[in-house]
């Protein structure tokens, strides 16, 4: 069996190059293409397509990630910047068009943290634009992280919810490299997880394929990060299953 191809998107950023101490470059972290490789997917890096490239690189692939990257703008939730930074509103228009397209053609949707913000953002839900908070055991401020990427605080996850089944348990640790999250999430979306101060951690489409997380799963260690790439590449291999199976045949 081929195996499915996974989009993963992309994020822009600015470094200094011998060429220009301003240069900007489309980018993404390994580890997001060695946990679709992991999960036995293609990884496909697609750098913000315009929507002619969509409707050219949707009918190939079959699935997406929604990576991480810059806060989402605030006024494409109706709100004024708050704690908000870094924001690139043309990145934001991207990546919304990228998910919208998905959903419409109908594939399985693994977004993490940025991510998780856009979907909501896409389909009319809000964020907080500030969480961390000095003292706070669970989202501290980044100046009170000692080592910030190995910074966890556990969540509870929905029994009921396809991410318990996922990971076969109610309670996880996982990681925290985010100052925003989910304020209110969007009709059609259920909020299937939460940290111990009470805010959205993960979130599952009601209408669409989604499963969407603010943690980092490729950034865990393989064994504790890498059901929810399995689970997407079983749900991409199922979604082409439909979509070969919904061709009329020729003649």
């Amino acid at each position: 069996m081929t195996p499915p191809v996974i989009l993963l998107g992309s994020w822009r950023r600015t470094f200094a190059t011998m060429l220009d101490p301003r240069t900007e470059l489309e980018t993404i972290n390994p580890s997001y293409v060695r946990a679709v490789r992991r999960a036995g997917g293609v990884p496909l890096i697609a750098p913000h397509p315009s929507p002619d490239e969509l409707a050219a690189i949707l009918p190939l692939v079959d699935g997406v990630v929604l990576t991480g990257g810059q806060d989402v703008d605030p006024t494409l939730y109706g709100a004024e910047p708050d704690g908000s930074r870094g924001t690139i509103r043309h990145s934001d228009e991207a990546d919304i068009a990228l998910f919208n397209a998905a959903v419409e053609a109908g594939l399985p949707i693994l977004a993490i943290c940025r991510g998780i913000q856009v979907a909501n953002v896409a389909l009319g839900g809000s964020l907080l634009q500030e969480i961390q908070a000095e003292g706070q055991s669970h989202h501290p401020t980044y100046a009170e992280m000692t080592e910030p990427l190995a910074h966890r605080h556990p969540i509870e996850l929905e029994p009921q919810s396809r991410i318990a089944r996922i990971y076969g348990a109610t309670s996880i640790v996982v990681n925290s490299l985010h100052h925003q999250s989910v304020a209110i999430p969007a009709e059609g979306l259920r909020t299937v997880a939460t940290s111990p101060d009470g805010l959205v951690e993960a979130i599952e489409g009601e209408s669409c394929d989604l499963v969407a997380v603010q943690w980092h799963p490729e950034l865990l260690d393989p064994a504790d990060g890498d059901p929810l790439f399995d689970d997407l590449v079983e749900r991409a291999v199922a979604s082409r299953s439909l979509r070969v199976g919904a061709v009329p045949a020729s003649g």
